[in-house]
């Protein structure tokens, strides 16, 4: 049991980042100018 929940939250993380990542590269809501600007 906890071998298959530590593997659906693995799932979940990877679709999750894959997701956003795709996402930042199709749409570009925000330059990078912008993010550093939020960092700050």
């Amino acid at each position: 049991m906890k071998e298959e929940i530590i593997l659906l939250i693995f799932t979940l993380i990877t679709i999750s980042l894959v997701a956003s990542y795709t996402y930042e590269i199709f749409f570009e809501p925000k330059p990078p100018i912008k993010i550093e600007q939020y960092k700050f």
